[in-house]
């Protein structure tokens, strides 16, 4: 249920800020306790993952909703789930099998006047796609899938194990970045015309991180953004921006340093690191096997946002120096570009404990709005110091003013954003993570 309704000022303006709550079981299609998790916001649509009970089984049922946040819960509607049939596929979206993967935790979501696109993989029985359904709930389409004949050069259909990385909607078109064990497609899909065509000239980039697999991108008004992969070194990242137009015409899925889309690489001082300098950390395989430092940028009205580490001091005679300096920086893809400290994990925590930990700037989750970024941060928790402290900020987009809006110390919560859309957030804790 939508509750909460507080309203405070920022620097720049009046904000809006709503909890959003699991509804109880007569507000839900079906009468069933639904349990939300992440959700993403499209204009006033919230797009919803959930999942219910299965009397069948003690795996639940997983599954996507949408809901108008103006008419709140009566506009609740399911889109699809694991009961749901494949279309032109094998089964349903999550068999008893299927579903213990949890699914629907991966797919990807894109909104377009009036029709949900969401993207499948099934790693079991190898099928895979991109799907249509009626932002109110209805029958599920299929717009392409394993059998489709890939465009371009490359011959032969897309793998079962073909996985659809992102959606975009620019216009008429889908934008499906996707990639697969072997080979690579960024492509497009024209939803008035029902075409699939490439999306990039591909043979641009001479290599690929494992496997090559293109990075996901990020579009706003033909505005591009993504974190590029060098031509010369699959293991070197950069963060690129530009007008789609622009870039389409060579490969901005990966880069070169003298690229003039780059807009964060290993070259750059770390803001806040001026006085005993330190660079970003390009390295494509990170923290973890294949998590690059840097994370995925996103972009509007031409500032665009991402997370990145330094690299770590070298101390004489220690072998494995950990990234104590992570953060979420700003910068502008004019050709004066500067890049700026919003957090890090030297900021200390507004009404916390601490500073932001480390893990806030691992894989982020932040929105953008006019002049204004809200995101999620994790704390030192003083009640239990094993299980850190979730809660959501808000700050403006040169780093100031940053805010509290709520925080929960129950170990099993996870904070997600609802939307950040004008003056009016929305967000809530998932009771247990999705």
């Amino acid at each position: 249920m939508l509750s909460g309704g507080l309203s405070f000022s920022t620097s720049s303006q009046a904000m809006t800020i709503t909890k959003l709550e699991s509804p109880a079981p007569e507000q839900v299609p079906g009468n069933v306790t639904l349990n939300f998790g992440t959700m993403q916001l499209f204009g006033n649509m919230a797009i919803i993952r959930g999942r219910y009970p299965n009397p069948l089984g003690i795996v639940p049922y997983r599954g996507l909703w949408s809901m108008n946040l103006d008419k709140g819960l009566p506009s609740l509607a399911k889109l699809v789930d694991s009961q749901t049939p494949i279309p032109q596929g094998i089964g349903s979206f999550g068999s008893s099998t299927k579903d213990v993967l949890d699914i629907f935790a991966y797919t990807q979501v894109a909104v377009n006047g009036d029709n949900v696109y969401f993207s499948f993989t099934d790693m079991i029985d190898h099928q895979s796609g991109v799907y249509s359904v009626p932002i109110s709930g209805g029958a599920v389409s299929m717009l392409f899938n394993q059998s489709t004949q890939k465009p371009g050069a490359a011959p032969g259909t897309f793998l079962g194990t073909f996985s659809f990385d992102s959606l975009n909607v620019n216009g008429s078109d889908i934008l499906a970045v996707t990639g697969e064990y072997i080979g690579k497609g960024s492509f497009k899909f024209d939803t008035s015309t029902g075409t699939l065509s490439s999306m990039f000239n591909q043979e641009a980039c001479h290599f690929r991180p494992a496997g090559g697999i293109p990075e996901p991108y990020y579009m706003n008004n033909n505005l591009l953004t993504l974190r590029a992969t060098s031509d010369e070194y699959f293991s070197k990242n950069a963060i690129i921006a530009g007008p789609y137009s622009e870039m389409a015409n060579s490969d901005p899925t990966c880069f070169n340093l003298s690229s003039p889309y780059i807009i964060a690489s290993e070259k750059d001082i770390v803001p806040g690191t001026e006085s005993n300098p330190r660079t970003f950390d390009s390295d494509a395989e990170g923290s973890g096997i294949l998590t690059p430092y840097f994370g995925f940028p996103k972009i509007d009205a031409g500032t665009v946002v991402f997370s990145g580490a330094a690299k770590p001091i070298s101390i004489p005679g220690i072998i494995g120096t950990n990234h104590d300096l992570w953060g979420l920086y700003s910068s502008t893809i004019d050709p004066d570009r500067k890049i700026c400290k919003l957090v890090d994990t030297q900021t200390p925590v507004p009404g916390g404990t601490g500073n932001f930990l480390p893990s806030s700037f691992q894989s982020p989750k932040f929105l953008i709005s006019g002049d204004n970024i809200v995101f999620t941060g994790a704390s030192t928790n003083p009640l239990d110091l094993l299980h850190p402290e979730v809660g959501v900020y808000l700050m403006s987009k040169n780093g100031d003013s940053l805010t509290k809006i709520a925080s929960s110390t129950d170990t099993r919560a996870k904070a997600y954003l609802v939307s950040f859309s004008g003056n009016h957030l929305t967000y809530g804790f998932s009771a247990q993570s999705e």
